[in-house]
């Protein structure tokens, strides 16, 4: 039983789906927009975060820088390039005095790139003393060329020992700033968890150095997002909803990674994001639902209870004059319609009443001439096949008195003259006693008088028969016989052996009869399954044009050459003969290249057993 939803159910549903999808689409567009500014919003503070992180570490370089400049500019370090004072060197390029300027390491070179001191003393506990040789090697202090090149720079990062080491140069001048510069002075300085800690707190970020393997390895972080449209590139990583981190790669003038700084932010724009969300989220249900209250409300009262008064009216009033309806709308449009037509309905019903009537009586005379037309035609059909059955009876007589008397004539004839007449007589009243048979038996088929008697029958002696019956003619059109490989031995079919024999004799002599000169026959037999034989005979003749197919198997019709000896009668007598035997006759294909006919019957099991005489 199919469920049956009233008008007013299929607006409310229709209504709710309708404010369920504007809802979501409402809910998706605003979550979108919404949360997506927050996002841009929380991605501009975090670009600021690192901007900031990545000021601060140039300003370390820069105050390094700066520091350097007291060092530089003193007579003391003048003197000491030129002389090479061991009294200077001793009271201030100590492991301790290289300590107390908060660095680790300290190099004299001359302009010409000759190294005067270097001093290496780590500044904090845990951190590698700086390796002097492979700096000046990395460097390229040596080298004026290289002290000139490293002093346009005036300072940067290296990655040494596991370490970021910040490097800065000057020239060595007088205190005063004058006097041609006679070396350089290069300090080192190791950036640390201290350092960080202490940018951390002036920034008030969390900032933690880590390894390049572990920010490219991040384990357990669920989103990560790139962003390179500040000066600084970052890649951010989304750890809670609560904290995500920014990873800010430091790369040496090599464009090298040295290594990472991780800051951690707290991702407030985020939470004001969610917040605010659903507080509109809560709002949107809640207008929803009066919105869906309020269009129900007024589809219910200004149409469906219009509707369900036209309803009760149309189908309680027997009078078209009391279908009506309040308003000047479409629905009172669609009350008058329905008066209109109901007022069109009683009269259309009663002139169809009355033409009911008539063709009642129509139909009634007309069943009652068909019914005399068949019951004449029958009658008609019987005396005809009557007339055909004595008219053949009563030519047989006189057939078989000539056929007799043309045989005696032949046997005693006094010359060939004469034999040869007796011969036309016997051939030609054969052919009209064949036609007359042929007639007869199709008249006992239509009247339901010819039996035949169904037995085991080999199929071998039969076609053998056949074949012989025919082939005299055959030669005469030159047209072989090719016979089926098949072994016949044992095949045998249930049939009237005299009637099988008449069917396959009709089908020979049509294949000779409309084959080319010199043709051939094909004979071909098979088994289509267990329990079903198939004959297939095969002509090389014109073929059968696809027009005449559909008359082929009907009384006194003859498709192929008029001239052609026959009444047409041979494959209507053959396929009717075929049904009596509990079998089939059809045209298995026809082209310009010949025609082949095959015979179906029932396959006998058990073959008939004869006694050896």
């Amino acid at each position: 039983m199919r469920l049956r939803l009233g008008i007013r159910a299929k607006v409310l549903l229709a209504v709710v789906v309708s404010l369920i999808l504007l809802g979501t689409t409402i809910y998706t567009c605003s979550r979108n927009i919404l949360m997506g500014s927050y996002a841009r919003m929380e991605a501009n503070d975090v670009r600021l975060n690192v901007e900031r992180v990545a000021n601060a570490d140039k300003q370390l370089r820069t105050l390094l820088y700066e520091r350097l400049f007291d060092w530089s500019c003193w007579d003391d370090s003048y003197q000491y390039v030129q002389d090479g004072n061991a009294t200077f060197a001793k009271t201030n390029l100590g492991p301790s005095e290289v300590a107390s300027n908060k660095i680790d390491l300290m190099i004299y070179v001359r302009n010409d790139g000759k190294i005067v001191s270097a001093s290496a003393a780590p500044r904090i506990a845990g951190v590698p003393k700086p390796t002097v040789d492979q700096l000046i090697s990395e460097l390229d202090l040596t080298s004026p060329a290289g002290l000139q090149k490293f002093a346009a720079r005036k300072a940067l990062t290296l990655k040494h020992q596991g370490f970021p080491l910040n490097v800065t140069i000057r020239p060595i001048t007088k205190t005063n700033g004058t006097g041609k510069s006679v070396g350089w002075l290069v300090w080192g300085q190791y950036m640390t968890s201290t350092d960080f800690a202490k940018i951390s707190q002036s920034l008030k970020v969390q900032i933690t150095d880590v390894s390049i393997a572990e920010a490219l390895v991040r384990p357990n972080f669920k989103k990560s997002v790139s962003d390179t449209a500040g000066d600084t590139p970052y890649t951010l990583t989304y750890v809670s909803p609560d904290v995500a981190y920014a990873y800010y790669t430091v790369k040496d003038e090599h464009g090298q990674p040295i290594w990472v700084q991780r800051i951690a932010v707290q991702r407030n724009f985020h939470a004001q994001g969610i917040e605010t969300f659903h507080e509109l989220f809560r709002w949107l249900v809640i207008g929803t639902l009066v919105l869906s209250a309020a269009f129900f409300f007024v589809i219910d009262f200004f149409i469906v209870r219009r509707l369900r008064r036209l309803t009760w009216s149309i189908g309680n009033s027997q009078e078209p004059d009391l279908v009506r309806l309040k308003g000047n709308d479409e629905l009172s449009d669609l009350a008058d319609a329905f008066r209109k037509v109901l007022k069109a309905n009683v009269a259309k019903r009663a002139e169809l009443g009355q033409l009911n009537e008539n063709l009642e009586e129509a139909v009634r005379i007309r069943t009652l001439e068909l019914t005399q037309a068949i019951e004449e035609a029958k009658q008609a059909n019987a005396a005809k096949s009557e007339f055909l059955s004595h008219m053949s009876h009563e030519l047989r007589t006189p057939l078989n008195a000539v056929i007799g008397f043309a045989q005696l004539l032949q046997m005693r004839a006094p010359d060939p003259k004469t034999v040869d007449s007796a011969e036309a007589i016997l051939k030609g009243g054969q052919h009209l006693l064949d036609l007359v048979n042929e007639i007869l038996d199709l008249a006992k088929i239509e009247s339901g008088k010819l039996s035949v008697e169904v037995e085991p029958v080999l199929v071998k002696p039969v076609i053998e028969h056949a074949v012989s019956m025919v082939r005299p003619i055959a030669a005469q059109r030159g047209v072989a016989f090719r016979l089926c490989q098949t072994p016949l031995e044992d095949l045998a079919v249930h049939a009237d052996q005299q009637r099988l024999l008449q069917v396959t004799l009709n089908l020979l002599s049509n294949a000779v009869k409309y084959n080319r000169p010199d043709g051939e026959i094909s004979i071909r037999c098979s088994m289509l399954d267990a329990e079903t034989f198939r004959l297939e005979i095969e002509d090389t003749g014109q073929g059968i044009p696809g027009e005449h197919v559909s008359r082929l198997f009907a009384p006194f019709e003859r498709l192929g050459d008029q001239s052609a000896e026959g009444t047409g009668l041979g494959l209507a007598l053959s396929r009717n003969l075929a049904h009596l035997m509990g079998g089939d006759l059809m045209l298995l294909r026809t082209s310009p290249e010949g025609t082949t006919f095959a015979l179906d019957l029932r396959a006998v099991n058990e073959l008939p057993q004869y006694d050896a005489a």
